[in-house]
């Protein structure tokens, strides 16, 4: 059938800075192919994105559910009222047949809440999504009570983004835990200052960036470890997608993006556990490279003056 959505885009803590909660060149993950690439603004409201993609589901799941366990009810009692007519041997096979009927009762439940089962609404009444719109553009305007809900927050938009896939919602998705200014603080990690400071504005603070990192790379190996856990038929859901992480630069203090680190995770033929490096290649041969992953045929991504084709030493 066809999914609900093209893409899933959501961002955490949002537009801060001169971002000021807006759209700019500098704070968009992800273009639109189609032919102009427009930009796609990352949603923010995590209440309102688990609404838009389960506020209905539970109830359609439950519909499905009855409308199976009644076929089954029906059979069964059609069995049970046969069974006086019937001779010792047969009596057992049909003892058999209504195991398998109460069998099947519980694989269905069971793969329904399994494979696809909204995470819990939490309480995000103290985060504020647009919190940006009133950012200044040195961060000197704080919002410390939306920054301390953060993590519950990265953890609901994680929740959410897998099981997006998992109910076959989307096959694409994007999370940005910041924007290109990252003018707000941390202080679930004990940095009063913002994220921006320890980078550049207060010095290359790399005993905090350290912490900061660390934590970032804490939440997605969560997020593997979610994917990894949904069943998709013999398979996970990591095994049939491919995880792609990593930030706009790589070294805060001058902006250099030379030396980029990327982590790949997951399927698609990748061979993992290793650390390969290339040339300064760009990172659109990159994402070309993940595309022919996936049996997309194109040669060039992006910029084709920055665009040399796909890797090799992927797969």
């Amino acid at each position: 059938g066809t999914r609900k959505k093209k893409s899933l885009e959501v961002a955490v803590r949002w537009g801060t800075g001169k971002g000021h909660g807006l759209p700019s060149a500098t704070d968009i993950a992800n273009f639109a192919d189609n032919g102009t690439f427009s930009p796609i603004a990352p949603q923010l409201d995590p209440a309102a994105i688990w609404l838009d993609l389960f506020g209905s589901v539970n109830a359609d799941q439950a519909k499905l559910v009855a409308w199976d366990r009644s076929i089954l009810d029906a059979v069964g009692h059609r069995y049970e009222a046969l069974a006086p007519r019937l001779g010792a041997a047969d009596k057992q096979k049909l003892n058999q047949h209504l195991e398998h009927i109460r069998d099947l009762e519980k694989r269905i439940s069971a793969d329904t809440s399994s494979r696809c089962s909204p995470p819990t609404l939490i309480d995000t009444s103290d985060y504020n999504p647009h919190s940006g719109l009133n950012s200044s553009d040195t961060g000197e305007l704080k919002d410390p009570v939306t920054d301390a809900a953060i993590p519950k927050v990265g953890k609901l938009m994680m929740d959410m983004m897998v099981m997006a896939m998992a109910c076959d919602m989307t096959a694409v998705g994007t999370m940005q835990w910041a924007d290109s200014e990252a003018k707000y603080t941390l202080p679930w990690l004990s940095l009063p200052e913002t994220h921006y400071f320890y980078e550049n504005g207060g010095g290359y603070r790399v005993s905090e960036l350290e912490i900061i990192y660390t934590w970032y790379s804490q939440q997605h190996a969560y997020l593997l470890g979610e994917m990894a856990k949904v069943d998709m038929g013999g398979h996970t859901l990591l095994d049939e997608s491919v995880v792609f992480f990593g930030s706009e630069v790589e070294h805060p203090a001058t902006h250099a993006k030379l030396n980029m680190p990327f982590l790949l995770a997951g399927g698609g033929g990748l061979r993992g556990g290793r650390w390969v490096k290339y040339d300064h290649a760009s990172h659109n041969d990159l994402l070309l490279s993940i595309l022919r992953l996936f049996g997309d045929t194109r040669t060039t991504f992006g910029d084709p003056k920055y665009c040399s084709g796909p890797l090799t030493n992927l797969t």
